[in-house]
């Protein structure tokens, strides 16, 4: 990396980010990212746990129980704009092309729940429908959370006031109702908008408070990029290129939050009031097992500073109870490195994650990693880790029996009510290297590790099984029209 200019050197002052981590990101392209070493896929008694209905009513009853006495928000990743689901239709409007998306459009797009808002005088047409929702109404403008998602008999509610909706009933035993969304600066004043005009109909509603906040990402987790030889990009002005470092530079606004418990969900899986009960109660399934879990590792902790602990005892419930598996190396401990060492792997994060079956959706899932210190723990892992060229390691992945639809639950506390400080549990080697083109230029950008992936590589991990029918994903406009999100 060539020596910074002093324009450099304001550049980065002024992106508060320092030039000992603008070195450490260029050390990642000169390096490389190694990637993950799966030693199986997690599924049922094997990393994955199967709760029967006993389990079920217990945790549910813990999670009502206890909640109240809780600090506990609801963390939506919203800043997505929602062009994306939009992409087939600009490519219609602009070529004509009738490709699959457009004729599911076609066939029912009077059932969106912003019909009235792009239909025309002649019904039928549903390239006339197209334009207005391109171009008049400029729906693919808007962040995704703003998109009328379902209908009702009285009124149509966007993906964020769904999400209000939810998470009134799932806190339904508490006065205040936290949530956060993490959003683009640029549409801030739309997201005060929706929040103005609907908040008390939902606090009415649901006899709540709401206390809706947000933040933006944060351009001090920016990311360089580079040219195929590892020179910094540059912008046509000589500044240095930057570019926004993926999901994983949310850690920062996670790790603001002052909350005992977080839920995660991505903005666009949400259900209409018909399917919500199902989802709701895996929800107070998820927390129930969290809150319940937290208790246990609190007693293994005090246990482990009284020095008349039988040790051997508190690795076994760890490794049974914790889904942890103790390195072979455990056993050649002294007592003292043993106490140490179960310390250090009791006090941290801890993240309880609802798992679905594999049903052919993109994205992550469950492993079992072993990583460079020869410890294997549970994982998210996406297919851009693995090295499809390795066949062991392709098999293994193709072996995945479970899928992760981003359904987390999440506590940020230590056993003695102190934050724990996120960033000092990631994996910084799970970082993402990839392809862009910009100004018929291509060149290499960097991605933090994962929020749910590398970003909590560290975290105390319990996966759950959760039924399909709490994922109803909205990647494309026309996934709307699945049943899942039309009118019972």
């Amino acid at each position: 990396m060539n020596d910074l200019s002093i324009n450099d050197i304001q550049q980065l002052e002024n992106l508060g980010i320092t030039e000992s981590t603008l070195t450490q990101q260029y050390k990642l392209f000169e390096n490389g990212i190694a990637p993950v070493a799966l030693i199986s896929p997690a599924g049922i008694e094997n990393g994955v746990l199967r709760l029967n209905k006993e389990q079920f009513d217990h945790f549910e009853k813990y999670f009502n129980d206890h909640a109240v006495s809780l600090e506990i928000t609801r963390f939506v990743p919203a800043s997505g704009a929602a062009s994306r689901m939009f992409k087939a239709f600009y490519q219609f409007l602009e070529s004509g092309t009738e490709n699959q998306e457009v004729k599911s459009f076609a066939s029912g797009f009077q059932a969106f729940a912003f019909y009235d808002q792009i239909k025309c005088s002649n019904e039928p047409d549903y390239s006339c429908a197209i334009n207005n929702m391109i171009n008049t109404q400029k729906l693919a403008e808007l962040p995704k959370a703003l998109i009328p998602f379902h209908s009702y008999a009285t009124e149509t509610r966007t993906a964020l006031e769904e999400h209000l909706v939810e998470t009134a009933m799932v806190l339904n035993k508490n006065e205040q109702i936290d949530i956060h969304f993490t959003i683009s600066e640029s549409h801030q004043g739309k997201f005060d908008d929706l929040i103005k005009s609907t908040i008390d109909k939902y606090s009415e509603a649901y006899g709540c408070n709401y206390n809706v906040s947000f933040s933006y990402q944060s351009h001090t987790t920016d990311t360089i990029a580079v040219s195929d030889n590892n020179e910094l990009m540059r912008n046509s002005d000589g500044s240095l290129m930057f570019r926004p470092g993926g999901h994983g530079s949310l850690l920062m606004n996670l790790n603001n939050l002052n909350a005992d418990i977080v839920f995660i969900k991505n903005i666009d899986n949400i259900q209409p009031d018909h399917l919500k009960s199902n989802t709701v109660f895996y929800k107070k399934i998820l927390g129930g097992y969290i809150i319940s879990l937290q208790k246990k590792v609190k007693e293994l902790l005090v246990n482990l500073d009284d020095n008349e602990i039988d040790l051997n005892r508190v690795a076994e419930k760890v490794e049974k109870e914790l889904q942890i598996r103790l390195p072979k190396s455990f056993n050649q401990l002294t007592p003292k490195e043993k106490k140490e060492y179960l310390h250090s792997r009791l006090n941290r994060p801890i993240r309880v994650c609802g798992m679905v079956k594999n049903e052919g959706e993109p994205g992550g899932g469950p492993f079992w990693l072993k990583n460079n210190d020869d410890e294997e723990s549970l994982q998210i892992v996406e297919s851009s880790q693995i090295d499809m060229h390795d066949k062991q390691q392709e098999e293994i992945f193709k072996q995945a029996s479970y899928f992760n639809p981003v359904d987390l639950v999440c506590l940020l506390k230590d056993y003695e009510g102190n934050k724990f400080n996120l960033h000092e549990f990631t994996d910084p080697k799970t970082a993402f290297i990839s392809e862009k083109s910009q100004d018929g230029l291509t060149f290499k950008v960097l991605e933090h590790p994962g929020l749910w992936n590398g970003a909590m590589a560290d975290w105390i991990t319990v996966f759950i099984e959760v039924p399909i029918s709490t994922f109803s994903p909205v990647k494309t406009i026309t996934d709307l029209l699945r049943p899942q999100h039309q009118p019972g």
